[in-house]
């Protein structure tokens, strides 16, 4: 359903702020073309029309090359479809040429002042094939019998209907063609049924004149002196698509398609003239000339050894013949050098033609090659499903790329990962109160290097002296009181003045204050032996417990990541439940490259094929245009059919150029008689 103006104007009201490449590719998808979009809101159409140029969307992707050959293949109208190109791959050429020619739909074909064009741009559609391009023909492929056009129709509504029509492959002026045609027929030369004759390419010629038929065209056109010339039983059978001697033989009684210059001088049965046979000398036999069916055929006279190049013997009834199809109007402009010129450069001009046409069709060979091989090396990778998860991968309907890519666990990975994702919270919570539990642990710790700071604040010495001094003053008493017990008893034992001579530098005393102060030596000895060891000991001890305040502190951090512990195990095994859930992902992508990879080595050889085939196709021996080797030959004047065509406007008849350059024979033994050069 067409959108209407007021419609538009809904959109654009709706959508305020919209950039000129959404505007575009709204209006390539409802085929909104400039014009109605400028008309709906009052805008300058060229104005439009060249902001869309620049804005629209690049429609030329395979899945818009596939929708317009749905569109057109839907129409339904391919029995009427001619030219042997099977529908499906002539809807499918179109669709491309339409696609480069920017159309994503058909109703955006239209009828411009120049041909066919897409209404969104207002340019004409691009063309594969030049020469099938007029009227509503507007492309067409090498393909079928000949070639296939492709033309579009429109009817009442402006609704396009597209359709292929079948034609051969030759565009040359019909008249030269037809020219060269007649004065093969009429020198014997086979094979231009086709040319003369009303169905065109029926005999196989591949030649194609428009109208319809070849000899009808070619009384038309003048060559054959007007229809005023012909009787109504030739013109039934020129419109029939009779050969020129059919109609000849039908017009023996009147004018005919010969001129009366054979009706007239030359009765249906003419006796063959055999020329004097100049004795003793015989030549080699010429094969007499064949004229066409209806003229009795000539046989030529024998040729004397001197010259020793035989002239070619070319029937006076022939000569009147090639006389009378072309007008005397036009025979004084057809001078010898002219018809030369002429078909020589027609028959380069076909040859080129030819040429041109391999080389056409080898390149859109070569093109349909690399954009096969564009499509097989693109990346598409493959859909792939696990126990664990299925890849999942979006793409532009319009563009056909990939837009994105994912994967989705499957329902049993799915719960677990659910399941393990609660544990992971409640180890988290877990995580979260461990500062406060392992409090103490930071506590006790302060408290060990607070103590153990205060053991090593003093040197061993210190602390053996402090020690010494500690143990002296508990030792102090008891002596005290041991001594006044020892020496009241001395006393009473009346022995307190009794002293004994200790030796050396000792002094005398008794034995038991001796006894008691040497127990009291040994003692204090022994205590600083002990003060040593204890001032070491009370270092050690204060390392200690620096030691254990560090190890406190340490398990109380260290409590607090074990407590993180739960919470990484869950969330550990829910990142493997997503690795494995990602697999089909990356499998997928790794047969997406193989793919790419495997088909841009198809898409490769295939170029290389392509190219092989069109240098083939583009080969002299491919090329080669047998036509084009006809009217070559008609311009050259040393030529067989070279002579008979500047003969034909010639004064004096036909003339062996090669031996006569000058156009001046020599006047001797049978040539002298006027009749023969005639």
């Amino acid at each position: 359903m067409a959108v209407t103006n007021q419609q538009i104007i809904d959109y654009l009201l709706a959508n305020p702020g919209l950039s000129d490449a959404q505007i575009a590719a709204t209006m390539q998808e409802f085929s909104v073309t400039p014009a109605q979009l400028a008309q709906a809101v009052g805008a300058d159409p060229a104005q439009i029309q060249a902001r869309y140029a620049e804005a629209a969307p690049n429609v030329y992707t395979s899945e818009n090359v596939n929708k317009l050959a749905s569109q057109i293949l839907a129409q339904n109208t391919t029995e009427k479809w001619t030219g042997g190109l099977p529908p499906e791959k002539a809807a499918l050429y179109m669709a491309d040429e339409l696609a480069k020619s920017g159309v994503s739909d058909i109703a955006q074909v239209g009828q411009g002042k120049d041909g066919i064009i897409n209404q969104m741009t207002g340019e004409k559609l691009i063309s594969g094939y030049g020469e099938r391009t007029k009227g509503n023909l507007w492309s067409g492929s090498y393909e079928g019998k000949g070639n296939t056009g492709f033309g579009v129709e429109f009817d009442a509504q402006g609704k396009p209907v597209f359709f292929t029509q079948g034609a051969s492959s030759s565009t040359l002026g019909k008249d030269i063609l037809k020219l060269a045609a007649v004065a093969g027929a009429v020198y014997g030369l086979g094979g231009f049924d086709g040319l003369l004759g009303g169905a065109t390419g029926a005999t196989g010629t591949g030649l194609e004149f428009a109208g319809s038929g070849g000899a009808f065209d070619l009384a038309n056109a003048g060559i054959a002196g007007g229809t005023a010339a012909f009787t109504p039983a030739q013109l039934a059978l020129i419109e029939a698509g009779a050969t020129a001697a059919e109609v000849a033989a039908a017009g023996a009684t009147g004018a005919g398609l010969l001129s009366s210059a054979i009706s007239s001088t030359v009765p249906p049965t003419v006796p063959p003239v055999v020329p004097p046979t100049v004795p003793p000398v015989v030549p080699p036999t010429v094969p007499p000339v064949v004229p066409p069916t209806g003229i009795p055929p000539v046989v030529p006279p024998v040729v004397p050894v001197v010259p020793p190049v035989v002239p070619p013997v070319v029937p006076p009834i022939v000569t009147s013949a090639v006389s009378s199809l072309i007008p005397t109007a036009v025979k004084g402009l057809l001078t010898p050098d002219v018809i030369s010129g002429v078909t020589g450069a027609a028959g380069n001009l076909l040859q080129s033609q030819t040429s041109k046409a391999a080389a056409e069709k080898a390149a859109a060979d070569l093109t349909r090659a690399t954009q096969a091989g564009v499509t097989a090396s693109q990346f598409r990778p493959v859909g792939m499903t696990t126990r664990f998860g299925t890849s999942q991968y979006t793409y532009d309907p319009v563009t056909g790329q990939m837009t994105s890519a994912g994967y989705e666990l499957s329902p049993e990975a799915k719960n677990a990962q659910d399941r393990l994702v609660r544990l992971a919270e409640s180890g988290l919570q877990q995580a979260e109160g461990a500062q406060q539990q392992f409090a103490p642990l930071q506590t006790g710790a302060q408290g060990l290097f607070k103590l153990g700071n205060q053991y090593i604040a003093q040197s061993p010495q210190e602390v053996a002296q402090n020690y010494l001094n500690q143990q002296m003053s508990l030792l102090q008493p008891s002596r005290e009181v041991e001594l006044a017990n020892l020496q009241n008893k001395l006393y009473q034992q009346g022995r307190q003045g009794v002293s004994v001579a200790q030796g050396g530098t000792l002094g005398a005393t008794t034995p038991e204050l001796q006894a008691l102060y040497n127990a009291r030596a040994q003692q204090e000895a022994q205590l600083g032996v002990n003060a040593q060891q204890y001032g070491q000991q009370n270092v050690l001890f204060g390392a200690n417990l620096l030691g254990q305040g560090a190890t406190a502190m340490g398990n109380y951090y260290g409590g607090q990541q074990q407590a993180y512990t739960p919470y990484t195990t869950a969330l550990g095994q829910v990142q493997g439940l997503e690795t494995a859930a990602q697999q089909p992902l990356m499998l997928g992508a790794q047969l997406g490259q193989q793919s790419a990879a495997a088909g841009a080595n198809a898409g490769r050889l295939g170029v290389l094929g392509s190219q092989a085939a069109g240098n083939l196709l583009t080969g002299n021996a491919a090329t080669y245009n047998p036509y084009a080797g006809l009217l070559t030959a008609a311009g050259n004047p040393n030529s067989m059919l070279g002579q008979v065509v500047s003969s034909a406007v010639s004064p004096g008849g036909f003339i062996d150029r090669s031996l006569y350059p000058s156009g001046n024979p020599l006047q001797t033994g049978i040539y002298a008689d006027p009749g023969y050069w005639t």
